[in-house]
């Protein structure tokens, strides 16, 4: 117990940069020969990228496959030098919780095309309904911006079903949150899936902390909060307190 303890300590404070030279040498020494310290540093990089970020019971299954791959990636540190050591933890450390952040934003994107199936099957034929179904967005982005500005009006909201699923790829697949903001914008106002373009609306607010508006948006349309991700619902919960 006293050494796991010991263990821990030592991982806290490389994490922490609060090593001198000696002591970094030392433990990068014992990194190279101590599976069990390698696993417990997966673990507190995991554990503390958990407690920062507040996920709920519903990422636990993806929890423990992150320290999994974290355990994978660090067992290299055994045949690296510390500089190669430190670059890898904080690799991992810095992406663990971009990857809880993507798997989030897929999941609503995801689940927004499922609710749109039947008006994508409408159409027939290499359309970009047919590229949203096949999740091939990137395509489907450039089809959308081009029947948009074959059919531009000078009405800035013209068009509102093509806004819609531009400012959907826009925020959900290449995270351009600002650009997407308008055309999520331009839907809402024309009443278009009105409870997907607010969700989105409210979600792209949030990214780019714009609070304010996104607490007057759900405040004006309380029936789309179940729709919204947990993580996002508690972000919020802060933002509009009693009200929310």
């Amino acid at each position: 117990m006293k050494q796991q303890n010991d263990n821990t300590n030592n991982i806290l404070l490389f994490l922490e940069g609060k090593m001198n030279e000696q002591e970094k040498k030392a433990f990068d020494q014992q990194l190279r020969t101590d599976q069990d310290l390698v696993d417990q540093m997966a673990f507190i990089i995991a554990t503390k990228r958990v407690i920062k970020n507040n996920f709920t019971d519903a990422d636990k299954k993806r929890l423990i496959e992150e320290v999994k791959r974290q355990k994978r990636k660090l067992k290299v540190i055994r045949n690296t030098s510390i500089a190669a050591t430190a670059a890898i933890i904080l690799l991992i450390f810095y992406l663990v919780p971009k990857f809880f952040v993507d798997q989030e934003q897929k999941e609503l994107l995801s689940n927004t095309v499922n609710s749109n199936v039947k008006y994508l099957r409408a159409a027939g034929g290499a359309t970009w309904e047919q590229d949203i179904l096949q999740k091939k967005y990137k395509e489907a982005l450039t089809k959308l911006n081009q029947e948009y500005e074959a059919r531009k009006t000078s009405e800035p909201c013209s068009n509102e079903d093509l806004q819609f699923w531009q400012g959907l790829i826009l925020a959900g697949h290449s995270s351009k949150y600002s650009e997407a903001i308008p055309k999520l914008k331009c839907a809402v106002e024309k009443n278009f899936e009105i409870k997907s373009s607010v969700t989105w609306l409210i979600y792209a607010y949030v990214k780019t902390d714009q609070n304010q508006a996104a607490e007057e948006l759900l405040l004006a349309h309380p029936e789309v909060k179940p729709a919204l991700p947990e993580n996002l619902q508690k972000k919020l919960k802060k933002v509009l307190k009693r009200r929310f």
